[in-house]
């Protein structure tokens, strides 16, 4: 029942973008041609894999248009991976050229930096090519040198001084379990203003922990305790949520017409190729309206508003409005193919705006263009929030108002992630197992 006009779009876009269900919505359409235009997209008369369905563009070929990642089941994701033990033999004589620190859980030892000998040589270690820095040492000599409350760091450091000079010089690494990723703002103000708390979806998860067979295992309700069970509670990257793609957000509407992309006119022939092609990019697109209610009053100034709409464009702006006869225009700067993030639709010579789709977000993206990709974090541990440990007792809300509130004092924030089922591997570990490695 709540009505919106052109004072109140931001509240009409919030309107639309709330979840809750039922919502209907009525339409004012300014005249029969605009009537027809949107009877033509809700009766489906130009289907998306018809020829006048031109490109969607979000970095795949999918024509869905689901707004969410569905949330990954961490247990099933971290279940089936392979640790590997890495084994390294030191025979040359001297130091090994390793500066180890300590793991912020004060759970290991870890491959800080390489150092080098005394003339610039390279030392045994960054030779062998096995060790990478942030590697965790799990070994000295066959012996184990892990765990929890600093007890494997302490027999590490009393091991290295009694056999450190020996050689050969047996040790064990694997990769990190832990890693911390920096999100800062990059001058994106759609990333900018949401910033990860609206990507990152957290979860709260119930484990236990059986004595007699030491296995972690997920809690689906109370009558799955058992007396001898030691329960503990934990905060997990549980999935993304997709964001608008870069027109969306810059209030793009459906059945706005794309009217140029780099001050150049575009057809059916050549949009695809220039969408999909990254070395097109950055792409300024002008996107148009009819402006009905302010034709008269804007083509009195058309040639004023039209220069306004060269400078924001040539000073770089994310987007801008602007004006000319007749037409509300909104120019959207775009970075890279998947932040377009919509399809375009062909009608006679024009092309419009045919649907949007969400898009990966950039704080997901930096988590994937990270080790593994984000499969190898979803269903980790939230270990940290700007250097300072999650306490047992933190839950979803807390995680995410420290997230929150971080973004906006400093512009940036700062979490520690740690792969659960690797550290408990690697507290499972036995001389033996490493000794057979």
């Amino acid at each position: 029942g709540q009505r919106f006009d052109e004072f109140n779009q931001d509240e009409l876009m919030d309107a639309l973008k709330d979840p809750g269900r039922p919502k209907a919505i009525s339409f004012k359409l300014a005249n029969n041609e605009d009537a027809e235009r949107i009877r033509s997209f809700v009766s489906g008369e130009i289907a998306a894999g018809s020829s006048e369905a031109l490109a969607i563009c979000d970095g795949s070929t999918s024509n869905q248009t689901n707004s969410t990642n569905s949330a990954i089941n961490p247990t099933q994701q971290q279940k089936h991976r392979s640790y590997k033990i890495k084994a390294v033999t030191i025979s040359d004589a001297g130091p090994i050229g390793i500066q180890f620190s300590n793991s912020s859980d004060g759970f290991a030892l870890i491959v800080d930096r390489f150092t080098k000998g005394d003339n610039g040589e390279v030392l045994p270690a960054k030779k062998n090519g096995t060790i990478n820095q942030g590697d965790v040492l799990i070994s000295v000599n066959g012996t184990k040198v892990i765990g929890e409350n600093g007890i494997g760091r302490k027999h590490a450091l009393e091991l290295f001084q009694e056999f450190g000079a020996v050689r050969p010089l047996h040790l064990g690494f694997c990769e990190n379990y832990c890693k911390s990723f920096v999100f800062s703002m990059t001058g994106d103000s759609v990333a900018d203003v949401n910033g990860p708390v609206k990507e990152l979806i957290f979860k709260e998860l119930r484990e236990c922990s059986n004595s007699d067979n030491d296995k972690d295992e997920s809690l689906s309700s109370s009558a799955d305790i058992s007396s001898s069970a030691r329960i503990t509670t934990r905060v997990i990257l549980n999935g993304f949520e997709n964001v608008a793609g870069r027109l969306e957000a810059s209030k793009v509407l459906i059945g706005d017409r794309l009217q140029t992309i780099n001050n150049s006119l575009v057809d059916e022939n050549n949009l695809v190729p220039i969408l999909t092609n990254a070395d097109f990019y950055p792409l300024t697109m002008i996107c148009s309206r009819p402006d009905y209610e302010h034709q008269e009053a804007i083509s009195t100034t058309a040639s004023r508003w039209a220069s306004a709409a060269a400078t924001a464009i040539m000073t770089g702006g994310l987007e801008s409005e602007l004006h000319t006869t007749g037409q509300k225009q909104i120019a959207v700067i775009v970075e890279h193919p998947t932040q377009v993030g919509c399809a375009f639709r062909r009608e006679g010579s024009n092309i419009y705006v045919g649907q949007f789709r969400a898009v990966k977000g950039p704080f997901q993206k930096l988590l994937n263009a990270t080790g593994n990709g984000t499969d190898q974090w979803v269903g980790s541990t939230i270990e940290a929030i700007d250097g300072q440990i999650v306490p047992s007792y933190a839950n979803c809300t807390m995680i995410n108002n420290a997230v929150k509130r971080s973004w906006t004092e400093n512009s940036k924030v700062s979490i520690l992630l740690s792969d659960h089922r690797k550290k408990s591997w690697l507290c499972r570990l036995t001389d033996n197992d490493i000794q057979l490695s």
